[in-house]
């Protein structure tokens, strides 16, 4: 039984960013709820399905799982190597969220993640993107127009989370303290010129060494990271402050305007201007 369903539309969206589909909450209690891999032929999304309270099994080549509160699980449905359903000894309702999302970058981005890290993950029912989705209630039955960043973000906030929870139970890896503490640094200094060199003598380190363990540990070069930390700030001053695409340039270290822009589209495939101008609806 679906509790409530909030269905999303972007506008004019971008091939390369993550697009989001769907969240549900929902409620099963019947034997009858029951879903595998070869049910979805054609269909090309991914999902994530997070338990709210009682339990479900979700099956791959993993073995089987039982999803308690707390629970969350991602999908592939390209990859017809799974099954969910209520277990048949089950004695309460399975309640649980379910968002679906396609683009060519977040099924690399699941896929990544499963292979690493497996299909399963424990997350806190008090962490903020259970809150996010959650709060999609009130579009219940209505249509949530959304501009490609902003459904882009709300994917990769629920991908990253999943990929941070994972880091949360080695707390004390070395790599993982040192990829937090370069994050602090990058996000301490994105008003302004962000050299590795300079991140890296902070660190005691070389440069090499830290953009290697940086790349191996998230799958990303530390210059991209950065440039697109700085482009989510730039979409934000773009969007909240009325300040100019020079000021922008110059608050994100740009020695000049046309190399922000030149960045900028690059990145996104659409100029400053252009992003500025198109209608979007805030994320909840």
């Amino acid at each position: 039984m679906i509790v409530w369903s909030a269905k999303f539309l972007v506008i004019q969206p971008m091939a390369s960013f993550a697009r989001p589909l769907c969240i549900d909450r929902e409620i099963q209690t019947s034997g009858d709820y029951f879903n595998q891999g070869p049910f979805h032929q054609g269909e090309k999304h991914c999902f994530m399905k997070y338990t709210l309270s009682g339990a479900g099994i979700f099956e791959n080549s993993e073995g089987k799982h039982r999803m308690t509160a707390g629970k969350a699980f991602l999908c592939d449905v390209t990859l017809p190597d799974f099954s969910y359903y209520y277990p048949p000894d089950g004695t309460e309702p399975w309640e649980f969220i379910w968002f679906g999302f396609v683009g060519k970058n977040a099924t690399e981005m699941v896929r990544e993640l499963i292979e690493r890290n497996g299909a399963v993950y424990d997350l806190p029912a008090d962490s903020g993107i259970i809150a996010k989705l959650l709060k999609y209630e009130s579009y219940n039955g209505l249509i949530c127009e959304t501009t490609p960043f902003d459904g882009a973000k709300l994917v990769t906030d629920a991908l990253g989370a999943l990929a941070a929870s994972c880091w949360s139970q080695h707390p004390d890896d070395p790599r993982s303290v040192l990829i937090r503490k370069t994050q602090q640094i990058i996000e301490e200094n994105l008003n302004g010129t962000i050299l590795i060199s300079d991140i890296a003598r902070q660190l005691s380190m070389s440069r090499e060494h830290l953009s290697r363990v940086f790349k191996g540990h998230l799958g990303v070069s530390l210059q991209e990271y950065i440039l697109r930390q700085k482009m989510t700030l730039a979409c934000k001053l773009l969007k909240d402050t009325q300040l100019s695409n020079k000021e922008i340039s110059a608050r994100l270290g740009y020695d000049l305007p046309t190399h922000f822009a030149r960045a900028f589209k690059n990145l996104l495939h659409i100029t400053p201007t252009q992003f500025r101008e198109m209608p979007t609806t805030p994320l909840l």
